[in-house]
């Protein structure tokens, strides 16, 4: 009778699981529905990078084990970030780092990508990167409400570094952040 009662709990458990678990699912794709997209200006000009005060706090990415970059464009070792996720100005590494990245815009480490990419004088690019945008390649470029989303995104996602979907193009270029296709 034991027996009979846990096995019947457990079907149970599992029902009331797979029922909240499509329920959650199907409010997952009833909300997805309703965002409410921002839609890219035709010009990027507006996106800047933002001053931060000490007491605000950045926001940062890291693709590698070691280091980071954070919103203003510094890159730094990951355990130095500091407390309020910026990397620390008074030993900060490197600011717009473009040393792994090629005359084409393509960087061998996506930190750097990021960081280079962020460097005001690339603004130009980032308006042909949107105005070469189509409606499906590069769809989630037109989320980026920033020039740190922008560019965190173009040099995470773009096509143009791979070839036959499955491998890369240059294993010295993998990351780009502009229209220039990277050399075999």
């Amino acid at each position: 009778m034991v027996r009979y009662r846990s096995r019947l709990l457990i079907v149970l458990l599992v029902v009331v699981w797979i029922l909240c678990s499509s329920f959650m699912f199907n409010n997952y794709k009833e909300s997805l529905k309703n965002v409410a997209y921002v839609t890219f200006p035709s010009e990027v000009s507006n996106l800047d990078i933002g001053i931060v005060s000490p007491n605000s706090t950045c926001r940062y990415t890291k693709q590698s084990y070691t280091i980071c970059v954070d919103e203003l464009g510094y890159i730094c070792n990951y355990t130095a970030l500091l407390t309020n996720s910026c990397c620390p100005s008074e030993i900060f590494e490197w600011r717009f780092a473009c040393h792994t990245c090629k005359d084409n815009h393509c960087c061998s480490v996506y930190e750097h990508c990021v960081s280079c990419c962020l460097d005001p004088n690339n603004k130009s690019l980032w308006n042909q990167v949107i105005q070469n945008t189509n409606a499906n390649s590069r769809r989630h470029l037109q989320l980026a409400t920033d020039a740190f989303e922008f560019c965190s995104a173009v040099c995470r996602t773009s096509s143009l570094t791979v070839l036959h979907e499955n491998r890369y193009r240059n294993s010295a270029e993998n990351y780009c952040f502009a229209l220039e296709i990277p050399t075999i």
